[in-house]
């Protein structure tokens, strides 16, 4: 398992560094495309790239919390891990029902909106299963994300919390955000908007830089004219 959950931590943190890299692509682009007529093709290529980033983060996170719940050399430590994967969970659930909205926003047909409510009755199932209302807002809300809880219903919650329990419910969780990053990815490769057969991507790209430079060049007209008016 430890191989295992090694390649696994690897793969995410090899897609954390692609997202990064992308997003430092996106915001030379959007200087670009900031110039130009239409930027709805690198909105949409945010918005994916957004979402992809929380499912990366998050599986990462949790990756990193399931090896150091299974290296635990004493139960206190087991129980921190424990409590770590609760929070994590219970916000990455509620990021999800933030960017719902959005993924809805590339659904184009009947098909892929049935899709979108399947995978949406697993996490509710999930839900159910690990007791999200009752069980993992509570340890959130009552031993993790605040430190003023009472002796008492602190050592009552902690004691609940299981290792084996806790690890299953991280590969549940885990397994239904990678059906979630493939549905959307599935999504975006379709609605996507192809550019033209006849599209000229150098003449595109030299045109775009001309009148990036041009609106640089304007900007630094109107500092040197500032800085005269102070000189003066």
């Amino acid at each position: 398992m430890k191989n295992e959950l090694k390649n696994i931590i690897s793969e995410l943190e090899g897609n954390l560094d692609f997202v990064k890299k992308s997003n430092e692509i996106q915001i030379g682009l959007k200087e670009i495309s900031r110039k130009l007529d239409s930027n709805e093709i690198l909105e949409n290529d945010q918005k994916i790239l957004e979402i992809t980033f929380l499912i990366t983060r998050v599986c990462l996170e949790l990756s990193y919390i399931k090896k150091n719940l299974i290296g635990s050399e004493t139960k206190n430590e087991e129980k921190y891990f424990i409590k770590l994967a609760y929070l994590n969970i219970y916000e990455a659930v509620n990021s999800y029902n933030k960017k719902i909205t959005i993924i809805k926003e590339f659904i184009p047909n009947e098909y892929y909106d049935k899709q979108l409510k399947e995978l949406n009755k697993i996490l509710t199932k999930f839900k159910i299963e690990y007791e999200f209302e009752k069980k993992i807002k509570s340890v959130r809300n009552k031993i993790i994300a605040h430190f003023e809880s009472d002796i008492n219903e602190y050592f009552r919650v902690i004691e609940q919390l299981d290792r084996n329990n806790c690890i299953q419910m991280i590969n549940t969780f885990s397994l239904f955000y990678i059906f979630i990053l493939n549905y959307i990815t599935d999504l975006y490769r379709i609605t996507v908007k192809p550019l033209p057969k006849d599209f000229d991507f150098e003449t595109f790209y030299k045109d775009a830089i001309k009148r990036l430079e041009t609106e640089i060049q304007k900007i630094k007209n109107i500092n040197l004219q500032g800085f005269d008016t102070m000189a003066d």
